[in-house]
């Protein structure tokens, strides 16, 4: 659970200056595998939860093919540097090629020791 906190010392709110505006005992249910709380752009309150795509080899085999570019480049061989340039532009889109199954939900508040079955506001 991620609590809602509205200072830099949201246990020390009501001693410093008698205001509680963090909600500790309340947050954000973030049980369904990977994900992230989306917040607004302008005023950072959160608003969705955006889920987090799994482990993936890709940015190994980017850096793979990167290293070949500049070993390419380094023999003067053109037609490996071509290759590995063709295989990077390869794994970029892979990498950054949006997933259907990912995608975001809407965020709801619930208790400390709850369930978060059925207890959103």
């Amino acid at each position: 659970m991620a609590p809602r906190v509205g200072s830099r010392h949201p246990l020390w709110e009501t001693r410093l200056d008698g205001t509680a505006r963090s909600r500790l005992s309340t947050g954000y249910l973030l049980d369904n595998g990977r994900e992230a709380l989306g917040t607004s752009s302008l005023d950072s309150d959160p608003d969705v939860i955006l889920k987090m795509p799994e482990n993936s080899f890709v940015p190994f085999w980017l850096g793979v093919a990167s290293t070949g570019v500049f070993v390419g480049l380094l023999l003067r061989a053109e037609w490996l540097a071509a290759v590995m340039l063709l295989g990077c532009a390869v794994a970029i889109a892979a990498w950054l090629w949006p997933e259907r199954h990912l995608g975001q939900r809407e965020a709801h508040v619930v208790e400390a020791g709850s369930s978060g079955q059925g207890d959103a506001p």
